[in-house]
């Protein structure tokens, strides 16, 4: 929609599902990418990468759910992962316009 909206059209020259991967690309120098800043803290802390801001509405814009079966317990990781988002959505402002699930 971003795209669409800019009236502009961007050919990915990697289309992968791996932060790792990812983070590599940026790192050989061969483009850029998009990922929230705690998926690259690390790399942020140790400047290895350098995060800039995006200024767009459509991409300031979230909403993450997390979806499970009625009664499973998650994993470990995945039970870090709800409680770090939870930790993050308290620490955001309120406008009025946050997404709920």
């Amino acid at each position: 929609m971003a795209e669409a909206s800019e009236r502009i059209g961007l050919a990915p020259k990697l289309v992968t599902s791996s932060i790792s991967v990812l983070r590599h690309f940026v790192k050989s120098g061969m483009g850029l990418t998009l990922l929230p800043a705690f998926s690259v803290a690390t790399d942020l802390a140790d400047r290895s990468l350098a995060a800039l801001p995006v200024d767009h509405p459509l991409l300031a814009s979230t909403k993450a759910c997390v979806i499970t079966r009625l009664g499973r317990e998650l994993p470990d990781g995945a039970s870090h992962l709800l409680r770090f988002l939870k930790l993050a959505h308290a620490r955001v402002p309120r406008d009025g316009r946050a997404a709920r699930c």
